[in-house]
């Protein structure tokens, strides 16, 4: 209910305030009227526009005007105890009724409304309870009105929308619940523009991102979206993707799809290569750029491709290292010209490992030359000097070889390069055997005692070997000194423990010549056969290479030689070489091919290889082809020889038939007494046996079948000058 109070004031200075009212109309505890419903809505809009309507200047001047005469003015009256009216002081407003200020109280005063809160302060520029006021504490009604920077829409009843959509001029606005009007923002998936008005159909940046209104408004979220024949792409906040992965795409800073194209992106530091067709590279190449499985373009690492079966190093720009040394991590490697990195190889005088890094300080082997080399400090290799390495003294060609199995001055370096010392070698180049003092020299022209045995080392160096020394003293073949009883040369001979000759009679055994005929004598001094018997020797890769054929067969009487063309599942290593020769010199000779069978299968494959052999050297045998089966075993014991008869059968009749159906029937077995008359005692294998071992003064063995053609290996360790201990056989009925 509203009340109205008269103010009379009691002199007549008073009635001189022009601009002050003499009659106010005033309410007390009463606020204004509530908005009504009718004037907001929560409906989402489809439209937008923007009115806005203002206190205007003339009133904002007039209501300035007023406040400075009132201020003057109260300073005199506010002396007077009825006074009634504005108060300001510094820079505050106050109404006083009878000089006291209210509180807490709605004031209407020229038909505008005031609040003045606890002290009596009218609110100026701010909200209160709904409701805005403006710079001079009027509240507003049915206008727009900025506060604090904030923009607010008041209604009728003076309060502002909160929570709220509403329309003006056909454009649609939303006001939070705080009664703030939305701009540059998100409002429940729609987009309001930088004036605060709904946005559609084109695109809003706020915050530095982009968004994309729809027709209604609403921003896509999301989704893709065409726009003008480019596709882009929104997160769930309505962003647009820029500078970033949407799973195998990319999105440039403009939001278009990048294509056939390098991009950095700042999330990941690391730049990415984008196919045609948009996915990331990974796991490639492009041009001298590898991306990795995350797409990341490597750089400062190293990287294996297993397309190419190579490593390479990205260097700091992304591209790969290329015919060029690097350092790296204190190591040095070196990359080829497309990229790959070296390893297990020479590049000029360096070597690098396995890892690429190049050898230093330490030894290398190299497979390209089956050797070991030593790189010094520094990586290059030592050359044509000796070397001492952990007290042993190593000597290095003049191609950085380390010297092995051969002579260096008066020196043997072993096997594994070390100075022999103490101890008597083989030479296989010489043929002889040697023996190296303490001080690494050999030993000449004296007696010395190795084991249990006396050796004497002629000028040379080379032990002397089935000749006398001094006219006193006989040294065998395998340059033992001789003791006991022993035939030499056909005579008997009986040497004391020092090889003084205690006696000497004439003998027969071994290969004699009797009235220009040559005989052969058992152990037993038995001749067997007649001059026709024949010498045969058989050779493997044991004998190494041999160069002088010509001179062995026409020294020594061979008659004929069989010889090793491999094993099971390889070749003999100078089978080329042999038939070669003994093909150039027409030497009748046959083959063998030891075998590891362990069943019939493998029999199967020991004929292929011995057939794929035959055609590869042209190998026209004279004599048999011999299967050789022997009690074999593996060095580690992992695997043995079969150890019933039966499984040796099936294994020679897999060979046999193989190599009958390929034309060649004169295929034989060969082995030795023991055996034939063990485990290879059956028919199937007996009757085609006809060259048996039996290292024995007297053959004992009689073979069960008759054979038109046979032979007896009576040792295996027959000297023959020019090539050294040799398996010989005596053949009969050839």
């Amino acid at each position: 209910m509203k009340k109205y109070t008269r103010l009379t004031f009691i002199t007549s200075a008073m009635m001189m305030l022009s601009t002050q009212a003499v009659f106010a109309q005033t309410t007390v505890d009463e606020k204004p009227s509530e908005v009504t419903t009718s004037e907001v809505t929560t409906v989402a809009p489809t439209t937008q526009e923007e009115t806005t309507t203002t206190t205007t200047t003339e009133q904002v001047r007039t209501r300035r005007k007023r406040e400075v005469s009132n201020e003057e003015s109260q300073t005199k009256e506010v002396e007077k105890s009825t006074y009634t009216g504005f108060v300001t002081r510094d820079g505050v407003t106050y109404y006083h009724i009878n000089k006291v200020p209210i509180t807490r109280q709605w004031k209407q005063i020229d038909q505008k409304w005031y609040y003045f809160d606890e002290e009596g302060k009218m609110l100026k520029n701010t909200t209160f309870d709904g409701y805005a006021f403006d710079h001079e504490g009027v509240m507003g009604t049915n206008q727009w009105m900025t506060i604090q920077g904030e923009r607010y829409y008041v209604t009728e009843s003076g309060k502002y929308l909160k929570d709220a959509w509403k329309q003006f001029d056909g454009k649609w606005y939303y006001f939070d619940r705080a009664g703030r009007m939305q701009k540059n923002t998100l409002v429940n998936g729609y987009l309001m523009g930088d004036n605060g008005a709904l946005v559609t159909n084109r695109w809003v940046t706020f915050n530095e991102k982009w968004y994309y209104a729809q027709e209604d408004g609403k921003a896509v979220q999301n989704a893709w979206k065409q726009i003008n024949g480019k596709w882009y792409m929104f997160h769930q906040d309505g962003t647009m993707y820029a500078n970033e992965f949407n799973w195998n795409y990319y999105h440039k800073d403009s939001g278009e799809l990048a294509d056939d194209e390098w991009v950095f992106d700042t999330t990941y530091n690391s730049w990415f290569y984008i196919k045609p067709g948009g996915t990331y590279a990974r796991n490639e190449w492009k041009g001298a750029f590898y991306l990795k499985s995350g797409g990341y373009m490597a750089k400062s690492e190293f990287i294996y491709d297993s397309n190419y079966k190579a490593t390479y190093y990205l260097e700091e720009n992304g591209k790969y290292a290329a015919d060029k040394w690097m350092q790296l991590n204190g190591k040095w490697y070196h990359f080829q010209k497309a990229g790959e990195m070296d390893k297990n190889k020479w590049v000029g005088s360096y070597y690098v490992k396995d890892d690429g890094t190049m050898a230093d300080k330490e030894w290398i082997f190299d497979k390209g030359y089956n050797n070991w080399f030593y790189i010094q400090e520094g990586g290059l290799y030592v050359r044509n000097k000796w070397l001492e390495l952990n007290q042993e003294w190593y000597f290095f060609k003049n191609d950085g070889q380390m010297a092995q199995r051969e002579w260096v001055g008066d020196y043997y370096l072993k096997a594994d390069g070390k100075i022999a010392k103490n101890q008597m070698i083989y030479d296989q180049k010489y043929g002889s055997s040697y023996y190296l003092e303490s001080d690494g020299r050999y030993a000449k022209n004296k007696w010395v005692k190795v084991g249990q045995y006396w050796y004497y080392f002629l000028s040379n160096g080379k032990v002397a070997r089935q000749q006398w020394i001094d006219g006193k003293y006989y040294v065998f073949d395998n340059g033992k000194m001789a003791t006991g009883k022993h035939i030499i040369d056909h005579y008997e001979y009986v040497f004391d423990d020092n090889g003084n000759v205690l006696s000497k009679k004439a003998v027969d055994i071994g290969w004699v010549e009797k009235n220009g005929k040559r005989y052969f004598y058992n152990g037993a001094s038995q001749r067997l056969g007649d001059e026709h018997t024949k010498k045969v020797m058989d050779v493997s890769e044991h004998q190494g290479h041999i160069s002088n054929w010509e001179s062995i067969i026409r020294e020594n009487g061979i008659d004929a030689v069989i010889v090793r063309i491999g094993y099971t599942g390889a070749e003999d290593k100078h089978l080329a070489n042999n038939i070669r020769e003994l093909n150039r010199l027409g030497v009748p000779y046959g083959i063998y091919l030891y075998t590891y069978a362990s069943n019939d299968e493998d029999g199967v494959k020991d004929a292929n290889l011995t057939l794929e052999l035959i055609k590869r050297y042209n190998i026209k045998p004279t004599y048999p082809i011999y299967y050789d089966i022997e009690d074999w075993r593996y060095e580690n014991g992992s695997k043995v020889a079969p150890t019933d008869t039966a499984t040796w059968v099936k294994i020679w009749k897999a060979y046999q038939e193989t190599m009958s159906k390929a034309g060649y029937t004169n295929v034989r077995i060969y082995s030795y007494q023991y055996l034939l008359q063990n485990r290879l005692n059956h028919p199937d294998i007996l009757k085609y046996v006809d060259w048996v071992a039996a290292y024995t003064p007297q053959l004992r063995y009689q073979l069960p079948y008759s054979q038109p053609s046979w032979g007896w290996q009576y040792t295996s360790t027959e000297y023959v000058k020019g090539l050294g201990l040799v398996d010989m056989s005596v053949w009969f009925g050839r």
